[in-house]
């Protein structure tokens, strides 16, 4: 195919899109570059989530339904799942496509983000024993939903356009298939992806997510408009997550677990040598509450557990067991926060 029909595919398709859903143009060329994205999984360590909004009847379904016909290897997940079975859908390098999606199960979505970031899980040996299993859940996910996640860290790793309403006359009745024929021309533009570059993307993670799309975009004819739109949104991503600190509600649990579990130090050392043996998760619940973060108790445990601590409930109360202090220190290290506990050395230990 010459280049002057690969241009007009590509036009051709973004006006189906927004002849068939609430997308503006720029927005169905977004689309379009997610789903070719997806056929590096198998090579990034990181693929942002594609969040589709906007209010009922807008074409959010359809927009799914045209990338899921673009994607590699997708999945699908209809109805309402549990935890446990939205877990097991999520198959690693797959595009995952959920629809309604406001009452997911948040953690796991972070857990497509990052192929770093496996689920530690517990499986039944069948003999009352269980053994310790790392799921790798990382792959592309597109989901539609109408209430930002309730934890910014989910938030900041989301690339999010919005459908808007259209007179019901303007609006062409999408046909399966139709599109089709741009799937051979993303693979082509997937196999010329400059992965050198990724490393020199600016510091931040909307800087990253949709700096990832703009690496996939050098392979399209080039598009002013599109560059402009790409600004707005990572400006108001940046606005809405708070970037920078996308990540305290962990770095407060971990700092709450630190206060509260370690046993003041012997005399000449600077860290402690010593925890207590446990802690409830409702006192952390104060600790944080204390320095202006509401968490109910779902979200502390699940921080708590996704840090590398064991949360277990013994008697009606849930309890967070630190171990020792080197691994609080390691887990605050891991997670770059900048406290004396996690800059001395362990004297001692």
């Amino acid at each position: 195919m010459d280049v002057s029909a690969r241009d007009q595919l590509l036009q051709d398709s973004i006006t189906l899109i927004t002849n068939a859903t609430g997308l503006a143009y720029q927005a169905a060329r977004t689309l379009i570059l997610y789903t070719g994205l997806t056929y590096l999984l198998t090579q990034l360590d990181q693929c942002p989530i594609m969040v589709i909004k906007g209010p009922t009847e807008t074409g959010k379904t359809t927009s799914m339904l045209i990338a899921q016909e673009l994607v590699y290897n997708a999945e699908e997940i209809i109805s309402q799942p549990t935890k446990a079975v939205l877990r097991d859908s999520m198959k690693e390098n797959s595009t995952l496509f959920i629809e309604e999606a406001d009452l997911i199960d948040e953690g796991l979505i972070t857990n497509r983000y990052d192929k770093s970031n496996p689920l530690p899980i517990n499986r039944s040996m069948g003999n009352g024993a269980f053994m310790r299993h790392s799921l790798h859940l990382f792959g592309a996910t597109i989901l539609h939903r109408r209430r930002p996640f309730i934890d910014p860290a989910t938030e900041s790793r989301c690339l999010t356009l919005y459908t808007t309403p259209k007179d019901t006359a303007d609006i062409k009745r999408y046909t399966r298939g139709t599109i089709l024929e741009l799937r051979p021309l993303l693979k082509e533009w997937s196999s010329s992806f400059p992965f050198y570059a990724i490393s020199s993307l600016p510091p931040g993670r909307a800087e990253y997510n949709w700096g990832l799309l703009r690496l996939f975009n050098l392979q399209l004819p080039s598009d002013p408009e599109w560059d402009l739109f790409v600004h707005d949104q990572m400006t108001q991503a940046k606005q809405t997550t708070l970037e920078g600190r996308e990540e305290e509600p962990i770095a407060m649990v971990w700092s709450a677990i630190a206060q509260l579990c370690l046993i003041s130090p012997p005399e000449g050392f600077n860290t402690p040598t010593a925890v207590k043996n446990r802690i409830l998760l409702t006192d952390i619940g104060k600790a944080v509450e204390a320095e202006g973060i509401s968490m109910n108790g779902w979200q502390i445990g699940h921080l708590a557990r996704q840090m590398g601590f064991d949360v277990l409930r013994v008697r009606g109360h849930q309890w967070v067991y630190p171990r020792s202090v080197a691994l609080i220190r390691q887990i605050g290290i891991n997670l770059g926060i900048d406290d004396e506990l996690c800059q001395n050395p362990l004297e001692n230990q």
